[in-house]
């Protein structure tokens, strides 16, 4: 029973349809593949995620709106580039999303990436004071 919920769970994360009949294909078999992996892996997957992000520019970077457009680090989870699981840990730990609803003036992307994460975020299993260990050594590193 928890792998069936797994299943869908992984599918409405990382699948292309919502419709349940289109799960049972390749595509929803390797969606649920690359959602066992992500969840199998967090900590290494949020520390990579993190690293990405911080490499370049300075961390608060990630966060800024600029000109109601959408922040690097929600352009990097929909390139896929940075996990979902990243974006709903950070969120959790930093609580962001109220500002960005603020400050994105899109009213069609940004929404539906809001639910998705807040309908998804609680199915996430995590140490928060080890996530957070984490995070502050990266920014630490990096500032």
């Amino acid at each position: 029973m928890e792998e069936l919920r797994s299943f869908y769970l992984a599918n409405f994360v990382y699948g292309d349809s919502s419709w349940v009949g289109e799960m049972t294909g390749p595509e929803g078999e390797a969606a649920y593949k690359k959602w066992k992996k992500i969840n199998q892996s967090l900590t290494y997957v949020f520390e990579n995620d993190i690293l990405g992000l911080v490499g370049n520019d300075a961390p608060e970077q990630m966060l800024i709106v600029n000109d109601g457009q959408h922040p690097i680090l929600l352009r990097e989870v929909m390139s896929g580039t940075i996990s979902v699981e990243t974006l709903c840990i950070l969120n959790d730990i930093m609580n962001f999303f109220p500002m960005w609803d603020r400050k994105i003036t899109d009213d069609i992307v940004w929404p539906n990436w809001r639910l998705k994460c807040e309908k998804y975020a609680p199915f996430i299993q995590y140490d928060k004071v080890k996530f957070k260990n984490i995070l502050k050594e990266v920014i630490t590193e990096h500032a």
